[in-house]
């Protein structure tokens, strides 16, 4: 496994960027004193502390003593991988007891913001999984877009979004502006069903609706924000179907 993909391995469960580089660092070191930790990371021996401090209390760090110096080493990963295995054991046993979120007193409804390309990417990951939990018959939304907006975010992600989406059996209904018509994919496995606004409509943004919730993405900026309020949600979704009748079928 290469390094980059080591590190997003680590900071998936959990870790800092910092974090990750210096468990991965740790790995390779061995048993180490934490200023040969802090060359390795590249960053101050006053800064590596606190990061090791916090890996030992996550156990994923051991601290030994060797002639009055602290010696640091990196937690196996196969025993790192079983601690966060019975953690994720220990709270499935608890699920069927925790408030379910109806009968949560605080309400879900509002908006959240995505930051960046990173957070914006790990919104869509998390669809996937979303849609390939419901029926057949509920594994699609509605999309209103420029084509060029996700490749401005992560292109490589999102050609590889797109495929996996479509293995899962998830449709979407695109409203694209006419100017994508040059970049748009055909292929059919991608389970996309295309319309092109008239010449003229400039769109810069993206607009994801889905039954419970509504992306707007600014590709400019690349920052996105995620409305999960029901009245919203609904107005957005009937301005589509709107726009989505008034606008000549095209084979994609």
């Amino acid at each position: 496994m290469k390094s980059d993909e080591a590190t997003r391995s680590v900071r998936a469960l959990g870790f800092s960027d910092h974090e990750s580089h210096t468990y991965i660092a740790l790995l390779k070191l061995g048993p180490s004193h934490a200023s040969a930790v802090a060359a390795e990371v590249g960053l101050l021996r006053t800064t590596i502390y606190p990061i090791l401090k916090s890996l030992a209390e996550k156990g994923s760090v051991n601290v030994s003593i060797r002639r009055n110096r602290k010696i640091f080493s990196a937690q196996r990963p196969d025993l790192l991988a079983k601690s966060f295995a019975r953690k994720l054991s220990s709270f499935e046993s608890l699920i069927p007891e925790l408030p379910k979120p109806d009968k949560m007193a605080v309400s879900e409804y509002g908006i959240r913001y995505l930051d960046g390309p990173k957070e914006i990417v790990a919104f869509y990951e998390s669809l996937l999984d979303e849609y390939s939990a419901k029926r057949k018959r509920d594994r699609s939304y509605r999309v209103i877009s420029a084509q060029r907006t996700w490749e401005d975010i992560d292109a490589d992600f999102f050609l590889d979004f797109r495929y996996e989406r479509g293995k899962r059996g998830i449709h979407t209904r695109l409203l694209l502006t006419s100017e994508s018509r040059n970049t748009n994919p055909t292929d059919p496995r991608l389970l996309r069903h295309v319309r092109f606004l008239p010449e003229g409509y400039i769109f810069q943004d993206s607009i994801d609706i889905h039954a419970d919730k509504v992306l707007v993405m600014s590709h400019e900026h690349k920052i996105a924000v995620v409305i999960t309020v029901p009245t919203l949600v609904g107005a957005f979704q009937s301005v589509f179907d709107i726009l989505w009748s008034m606008t000549p079928p095209e084979s994609c």
